[in-house]
């Protein structure tokens, strides 16, 4: 199994000593509490990108990306050119981490852009390796070499020696992936001189275990061993407790090599640990593999298996899809090469002999099909290099337009000369010609005219009409809409009664289907948010409906059960619909909620439509009844009713389905609840007026181009 150590100075994490093993998620809550407390300005931008970088280091990519995203918008609003450079840059690191180098050279050049604005040397620098760092990936390592040496000289100009000891270590590993041996060890001992001068032990244990890389590669384990041991030493040492996995596993490698398995599997316990106390998701996979692997050499498959499909299971769940690849083909190896039946999944059945083969089979080609995806799309490779050559064939066509148009400017001069010749005669005999024409065409000419007035004035008249109509429809609309929005409750009302909230609603057209009702009772405030059939003019008839139904049940019947209500509204929908022979069942879903402030409780009952509350950092669902309020195949039983103790700082979300329905994004798909799950619960934190202006962005940037397919009512509230 060949070792890679990834470019230290984009990819190295440095962690705290290991008695502080919380610290990683205490950094995180720190930076969350002073994100609360943050105004939205610089360091405010400066927070959420150290949360992006934070997340991202303990492989949590979507939070990650979540936070970074956050950050560049608010950064492009305040024109903060240098943290934008920064959210950028982070956004490349996830979409490297996962394996997308399409949108990782994408991000990079938007770095670069701003970078070159800023005269930041420093920064150009470092996004020219992040570029040689994707053509390394794609083993394209001319490439790679040209820019980290693009990098290098431009670190040597302004006389940045860490930089310029990271980079010469860079070229070491693009050599020695190249399996030029004497090369990368030269860069590698360069480097390491240069980490030793400046005390900096963290990249002397890097470029350590390096120079122990190139050691194994060449079956000198003794010399890996050895420099592995330093490297390990300085780790421990210096409380780089992400550090001492790394080393450790380094050395369990070597030991498998060696076919010490014992002593192998004592290290990759040991490491392993130390992932599993920092939550390195990313590592644990690492490592979970390498472990399965050894246990493939002693034949012991059931073990193997119980490590394999784990570590497969974890860098799937994060997107980490250069160890998935190597997830499948450890499995694919694991059923070619065992001797007893082993199962298809965790806790799952035994498969034969045979399914085995096929399925060592069948993993080996998904296996195959990443690596294509990851490493050997053509396609791919020419989309970046036509990205990285964008500038210079920009230029390049710019000189070839000016030579060109210097040469059919001399070109055009010889032309007229002869053009103006053979003009004159040609002029002469078409007057001839011409002047018989114009006699025969102007009568038919004339005769067309008249034809063509006519229609004109007839088209022109149904235009007239047909606006007028549409006018006419339009006009209504908007008069049903100022109609609707007068039944509505106010935002103001809400403002009234409540400290925090939000209110996003957006129709489709210009009137809804989709409605939200309040009504307040000394302690306690209703709200309803409801979703009836259909949307336009028909379910804005039904939003007029539940409406004065709740009027009537709740503020005149005085009936201030949530699910009794709900009961009460069926009948009223059904006896309005009695009269209508057909099969149609109009109704609506919706989640009605009593909410008592004082005592901190709510009460609820919901059709269809969920309750959630998101308190700390969880999302807490509370599920609906499976009926509507309306006909539904008979149903008739009673709404179910609970009542939940709150907690100071808990947000109740309340919603239709308009949000989650909406197609949109790169592959034209629906957003999806669990997508929506995921944006409130990396919104929660902010004010509830923000989390507003995100999710409308969102839903925005989502949709596109594409027609909104249904209504969206999303209402927040903060207790």
């Amino acid at each position: 199994m060949k070792i890679k150590i990834l470019y230290i100075f984009f990819s190295a994490a440095f962690l705290i000593p290991n008695s502080f093993c919380f610290a990683q998620n205490k950094k995180i809550e720190s930076l969350l509490i002073l994100l609360k407390k943050d105004k939205a300005d610089s360091n405010k931008v400066i927070t959420l990108n150290k949360l992006s970088s934070e997340y991202k280091s303990i492989g949590n990519y979507d939070t990650a990306l979540s936070y970074a995203e956050t950050a560049l918008q608010l950064a492009q609003q305040l024109n903060e050119k240098k943290e934008m450079a920064e959210a950028y840059n982070n956004i490349r690191s996830v979409h490297y981490n996962k394996g997308n180098y399409r949108q990782a050279i994408e991000y990079a050049f938007k770095t670069l852009k701003i970078d070159e604005e800023l005269a930041d040397k420093k920064g150009i620098a470092s996004t020219l390796s992040n570029i040689g760092l994707v053509y390394y990936e794609q083993a394209d390592y001319s490439k790679a070499l040209d820019y980290n040496f693009k990098a290098l000289k431009m670190a040597q100009d302004f006389e940045n020696k860490t930089l310029q000891a990271n980079l010469i270590g860079n070229i070491g590993i693009v050599y020695s992936e190249q399996a030029d041996y004497s090369k990368a060890l030269d860069y590698y001992f360069k480097a390491l001189k240069m980490a030793e001068e400046h005390g900096n032990k963290n990249n002397i244990a890097i470029w350590l275990s390096n120079i122990g890389i190139i050691y194994l590669d060449q079956g000198n384990y003794q010399k890996a061993l050895d420099y592995d041991f330093k490297a390990l030493k300085i780790v421990e040492e210096s409380g780089d407790i992400k550090g001492m996995a790394a080393k450790l596993g380094n050395i369990g490698i070597v030991y498998k090599f060696q076919r010490d398995y014992p002593k192998a599997l004592d290290f990759y316990l040991k490491a392993l640990k130390i992932a599993k106390e920092l939550g390195d998701k990313k590592e644990i996979s690492i490592i979970l593999g390498n472990i399965g692997l050894l246990y493939i050499s002693l034949k012991k498959y059931e073990d193997a298996f119980n490590h394999i499909y784990p570590a497969l299971a974890l860098s799937d769940s994060i997107g980490a899809m250069d160890i998935v690849k190597n997830g499948f083909n450890n499995l694919s190896q694991l059923y070619e090469k065992a001797d007893v039946s082993l199962p298809d999944s965790i806790g799952g059945k035994r498969l034969t002999m045979e399914q085995m083969r096929l399925r060592s089979l069948y993993y080996y080609k998904r296996s195959i099909a990443i690596r294509d995806t990851l490493f050997s799309q053509e396609n791919k490779k020419q989309l970046i290099r036509k990205e990285l050559n964008f500038e210079f064939e920009k230029r390049e066509a710019a000189t070839k337009a000016e030579n060109e148009k210097q040469q059919l400017a001399y070109a055009e001069k010889n032309r007229k000369q002869k053009i103006i010749i053979w003009s004159v005669v040609c002029c002469l005999l078409l007057v001839i010609v011409f002047a018989g024409f114009v006699f025969r065409s102007l009568r038919t000419t004339r005769r067309q005219k008249q034809i063509i007035e006519v229609k004109s004035r007839e088209t022109e008249e149904q235009k007239k009409i047909i606006a007028e109509k549409n006018k006419d429809m339009l006009d209504s609309l908007r008069y049903a809409s100022a109609i609707q929005q007068t039944v509505i409750t106010s935002e103001s009302y809400f403002a009234e009664n409540l400290q925090e909230f939000f209110i996003l609603f957006l129709p489709k057209d210009i009137v809804a289907g989709d409605f939200y009702w309040a009504y307040n009772r000394g302690d306690e405030f209703f709200i309803a948010v409801g979703d009836c059939t259909g949307h336009g003019v028909p379910g804005a008839f039904m939003s007029l409906m539940g409406i004065n139904f709740l009027n009537e049940i709740v503020m005149e019947q005085k009936i201030y059960s949530p699910a009794e209500t709900l009961n009460r509204l069926r009948q009223h929908i059904i006896n309005a619909f009695a009269s209508a022979k057909t099969e149609r069942r109009d109704g609506m879903d919706i989640c009605f909620y009593k909410l008592n402030i004082k005592e901190k409780s709510l009460t609820y009952a919901a059709a269809n439509n969920p309750l959630w509350i998101c308190r700390n950092t969880e999302i807490i669902k509370y599920k609906s009844d499976k009926m509507p309020v309306g006909m539904h195949h008979g149903i008739t039983e009673s709404f179910l009713e609970q009542t939940i103790m709150l907690q100071k700082g808990d947000i109740i979300y309340t919603f239709t389905d308009g949000f989650a329905d909406q197609f949109g994004g790169p592959k034209g798909k629906k957003f999806m609840y669990k997508q929506f799950n995921e944006k409130l619960l990396a919104i929660s934190h902010l004010p509830l007026p923000e989390q507003k202006n995100i999710l409308l962005k969102t839903f925005e940037k989502w949709k596109g181009s594409l027609e909104q397919i249904d209504d969206v009512c999303v209402i927040g509230v903060k207790i």
